[in-house]
C-alpha cells in the first residue's frame, strides 16, 4: 500500500547542451577561486575538460584541480580536496563526472570548514556540519541520482568500511547547491558500454536506497 509522503527537490536542473557556456557566470557569484574535481580522465577523452577549462579561463576564474577520484570514492580523496579548499581558500567546487565524483565533492564542501583531525569523523561519527561550500556539477552519466540529494557514500580502505553521510547543509541548493548540466553531444563521444554501466548502477542503487530507508524507519520505531 502506497503511503502518504512529501517529495521536495530544491535542486535547480539545467538540461541541454547550450546551458554549459553560461555556467561560469554562476560560479563567479560564489567567488573567484574554483576547485575542479573529476575522476580518471574520461572528460579529457571526450573533450569536455578542454571546453570547461576554456570557459573558466575566459571568465577570469582562478582554477585548482583534483583529479583521480575513484569509483566508490575514498576518504583519502575527500581529505585531499578539503585540504586544497583550505589551502587555497576555495569559494566553490565544480564537480564534473558521475555519482562518485559528486559524492566525494559534497564531503569536500563540508570538509572545508571541518576543524577536526580526521575527516572520517564527518562520515562515521556524524561530526556536526555547520557550513559547506557551494557545489556546482556537470553531470556526465545518469545513474545514482547524487546530483539531486544531500548525501554521499564514502569508502575507507584502512577500516574496510563504506558508509554514507547525509546532511541538510549539503543539500544541493544555494548556498550549498548544484547545477546539473547533462550535455547531449557527449553521447556520441562516450564509450558504447557507458549506458550499460549507467543502467546497472541505477538498478542497484534504487533497492539499496529503499533498504536503507526501511532500516532507518525501523530504527526510529
Amino acid at each position: 500500500m502506497l503511503k502518504d509522503f512529501i517529495y521536495d527537490i530544491p535542486t535547480k536542473v539545467y538540461f541541454g547542451q547550450g546551458y554549459l557556456s553560461e555556467r561560469p557566470k554562476e560560479l563567479k557569484l560564489c567567488g573567484n577561486r574554483v576547485l575542479l574535481t573529476y575522476g580518471g580522465g574520461s572528460i579529457k577523452k571526450t573533450g569536455l575538460y578542454d571546453r570547461i577549462m576554456t570557459l573558466l579561463n575566459e571568465a577570469g576564474l582562478e582554477v585548482y584541480e583534483l583529479s583521480g577520484i575513484e569509483p566508490n570514492p575514498r576518504i583519502t580523496s575527500v581529505a585531499k580536496g578539503a585540504d586544497l579548499c583550505k589551502e587555497h581558500d576555495i569559494d566553490v567546487i565544480l564537480a564534473v563526472g558521475g555519482g562518485s565524483v559528486i559524492d566525494a565533492s559534497k564531503l569536500m564542501c563540508a570538509g572545508r570548514y571541518f576543524t577536526g583531525e580526521d575527516y572520517w569523523d564527518l562520515v562515521k561519527k556524524k561530526a556536526p556540519i555547520e557550513k559547506a561550500l557551494p557545489l556546482i556539477t556537470v553531470l556526465t552519466i545518469a545513474a545514482t541520482g547524487s546530483e539531486m540529494d544531500p548525501g554521499g557514500v564514502i569508502t575507507n580502505l584502512d577500516t574496510r568500511e563504506k558508509l554514507g553521510r547525509s546532511d541538510p547543509k549539503m543539500q544541493l541548493k544555494y548556498p550549498s547547491w548544484i547545477r546539473r548540466i547533462p550535455t547531449p553531444y557527449l553521447r556520441t563521444r562516450q564509450p558504447a558500454d557507458r549506458p550499460i554501466f549507467s543502467r546497472i548502477s541505477l538498478k542497484s542503487t534504487l533497492p539499496e536506497r529503499k533498504a536503507c530507508t526501511c532500516w532507518i524507519n525501523s530504527s526510529k520505531a
